[in-house]
């Protein structure tokens, strides 16, 4: 089955899945973006703006936002396939003479390496990742407020994020730390303190199932709290 997947993802339709299935992503991404966009100009303005205007500016530039993520979920995926080589060299280097279930079971020495050198890979693209979204920060508002085409969006973007990288980088980066940081911490607490209350309940499915429900619920509602408050500063 490993080999399966592997060899599905290698094919042309593993290659267009990844990029339609990356462009819906990056689609939905942008999509909170806009809706953000609109709502920060309202409240900068003094405007109070409706959820069905907010989802009415979202329709109008629904396909341009499409062209756009498709377009950057190809370069995303250009950009990977020195990534990806080097990762079937190092494969094939150290995990081909086996099946790679041997590799899981018995853990020898050739694992280790492959799994070191495939991290600095993965490392690495995801640096490039984040240097091309960093340098296509201002695509999004080029593409709603100053109605220029997924192309052209990307191009000035390029242009107002050129010798800013580091500046623009760094305050995001600060911020998500701490967002992750502190969803961790609420998830080890929440995980304290329902651990507490689960060891106290007894087995009584009457009472186990409402107190999981509460506590998956509270989880989920404060793990959404985090993301959301990340996304919207």
């Amino acid at each position: 089955s490993n080999e399966g997947i592997l060899t599905f993802f290698l094919s042309l339709r593993g290659a267009l899945f990844i990029v339609l299935s990356a462009s819906f992503f990056i689609g939905l991404a942008l999509w909170e973006w806009i809706g953000l966009m609109v709502i920060s100009l309202a409240a900068a303005d003094g405007r109070v703006i409706s959820v069905s205007r907010v989802l009415g500016e979202e329709a109008v530039h629904f396909w341009s936002v499409i062209r756009l993520a498709m377009l950057q979920a190809i370069i995303y995926f250009s950009v990977s396939l020195p990534f990806i080589a080097a990762g079937a060299l190092t494969y094939f280097a150290f995990l081909a003479e086996h099946d790679i279930n041997y590799y899981l079971s018995e853990r020898p020495w050739q694992l280790w390496i492959a799994l070191f050198i495939s991290a600095i890979i993965a490392g690495s693209y995801l640096l490039v990742g984040a240097w091309l979204y960093i340098r296509w920060l201002f695509a999004i508002p080029a593409l709603i407020f100053e109605n220029m085409q997924p192309v052209e969006a990307l191009r000035k973007s390029w242009q107002r994020t050129r010798h800013r990288v580091i500046e623009l980088a760094m305050p995001q980066a600060v911020w998500w730390l701490f967002i992750l940081f502190a969803s961790f911490i609420t998830a080890l607490e929440l995980k304290s303190v329902f651990t507490f209350v689960f060891l106290k309940a007894g087995l009584n499915l009457f009472v186990i199932l409402p107190v999981v429900l509460v506590a998956l619920g509270i989880i989920l509602t404060t793990q959404l709290f985090w993301f959301i408050l990340g996304k919207t500063v």
